[in-house]
């Protein structure tokens, strides 16, 4: 479900988004453990939230845009 609707996947440890969210789901999250993170992502129709709930700072990409998470980072 996470490879597809939220286009999740990771290359060389850098968690990928891309937010594809069914026009019939209202919202999907999860949590996903890579390397030393813990993440939990929300996807909703207008937004891809990503919060860091363990580890280091991380590199993201969302929707091909890259952002460096310290806590919480919202692409809209």
């Amino acid at each position: 479900m996470t490879a597809g609707f939220a286009g999740m996947t990771q290359e060389n440890g850098i968690l990928h988004l891309t937010n594809n969210l069914p026009k019939q789901w209202n919202a999907l999250s999860f949590r996903i453990r890579l390397q030393n993170n813990l993440f939990k992502v929300t996807l909703t129709h207008n937004d891809t939230n990503v919060e860091l709930l363990e580890g280091p700072e991380a590199k993201v990409f969302i929707s091909g845009e890259e952002f460096l998470v310290k806590d919480c980072v919202t692409e809209k």
